[in-house]
């Protein structure tokens, strides 16, 4: 005699599927060059070799022409405020998981 086929469990659609997120401080490699000249008080971001567009966050390659060609470079700190928010809870995915 043969079992029968058990079908596979099905997912409930309404119930949210926990997402694996990085801690803040295990962060890959090109987000620490960023941290280590914020720890140093120069503000410093990813510029395109190749179409100098200036990359933030930090990527391994360049989001308008894919060139790997990114190198920092300390920024002015001069701009012009558009917006102004402020946050009473935590944005990052890791810790927004852990809210309860």
């Amino acid at each position: 005699m043969t079992m029968p086929l058990l079908r596979p469990r099905r997912k409930n659609p309404v119930r949210r599927t926990p997402q694996m997120n990085v801690p803040p401080w295990a962060r890959g490699r090109v987000a620490l060059n960023l941290t280590a000249a914020a720890a140093e008080g120069r503000l410093e971001l990813q510029v395109c070799q190749d179409c100098h567009t200036v990359q933030y966050p930090p990527r391994e390659a360049c989001v308008h022409c894919l060139s790997s060609r990114l190198r920092w470079r300390l920024q002015s700190g001069s701009g012009r405020l558009q917006a102004r928010t402020t946050l009473h809870h935590s944005n990052d995915l890791f810790f927004r998981e852990r809210l309860l």
